[in-house]
């Protein structure tokens, strides 16, 4: 029974981040605001949150049964550590992410709304499974999983302080939305690396070059958003006005008054 709880698992955590991958360029692209953005950015967010609760099952019962389901490795405490605790920790960022980024719009000017308990909710259990993470890495003595952790208390802490400083303006909803789905996408990139390379490349798959990919691409695609949002979102500024009129000549007809009164003065 646990094997093909597992491997349903991990179906169903391939399909939802496959889709979650190739729908997200379509809202990346298409123009903000739009039918398209709003369509194909529901459909990856939604694909975003099953890959992290599959995600969360494929770690679940990898802690159950860590060598029946991972069968070339032989540490069942450093299974559980990297492909149990680690796995259910990205799943929650993943699921935390996108729900994140897709209330942001959908709340609008009254975000967080209705919901306000449950985004405080999701950021403390990222906070519980990031501090879980910290503790396993150091259990089986492995950097990597305190390193992925720091990305949990520091999307956490900038939720958290963004629902203190509730409502938002327009701007900063549009950044925030775009720093979380771009957040997700890391996320998902960085599962998917969890559950792949310890297949195809078994001795390096815990090699930090191969899990900084997809963490600097989505930080870097997060500053460009950011930057150009806000600086399309800036005002224009507007050319100095001159301290006082320029002189304007007389004309013709003020230059003959002139003239008259000058000849009546002589």
């Amino acid at each position: 029974m646990t094997l093909p709880l597992f491997r349903a698992f991990v179906a169903l955590h391939v399909l939802g981040g496959a889709t979650a991958l190739l729908t997200l360029w379509a809202p990346l692209l298409a123009r903000k605001g739009g039918s398209a953005h709003r369509r194909w950015g529901g459909i990856a967010a939604r694909a975003m949150m099953l890959t992290g609760v599959a995600g969360f099952g494929v770690g679940a019962v990898t802690m159950v049964r860590p060598l029946e389901t991972h069968l070339t490795l032989h540490d069942p405490v450093w299974i559980r550590g990297v492909f149990g605790w680690m796995m259910m920790f990205l799943a929650v960022l993943t699921f935390s992410l996108a729900w994140h980024g897709r209330e942001l719009l959908r709340q609008g000017d009254a975000w967080p709304g209705p919901h306000r308990g449950r985004e405080t909710a999701l950021q403390l259990v990222v906070l519980l499974f990031a501090i879980a993470c910290c503790w396993q890495g150091w259990v089986i003595r492995q950097p990597l999983l305190p390193a992925m952790a720091l990305l949990g208390f520091a999307t956490a802490n900038n939720n958290l302080t963004l629902l203190r400083r509730a409502p938002l303006s327009r701007v900063d909803r549009t950044v925030e939305h775009v720093k979380a789905c771009v957040g997700a996408s890391a996320a998902v990139c960085t599962a998917f690396l969890a559950v792949g390379l310890v297949r195809l490349l078994p001795k390096e798959s815990l090699h930090p070059g191969w899990w900084s990919l997809p963490i600097v691409a989505g930080l870097s695609l997060s500053v460009y958003y950011e930057r150009r949002l806000r600086h399309a979102a800036a005002p224009t500024p507007r050319a100095p006005r001159a301290a006082g009129r320029a002189a304007v000549p007389p004309g013709p007809a003020a230059q003959m008054a002139t003239g008259t009164l000058a000849r009546r003065g002589t």
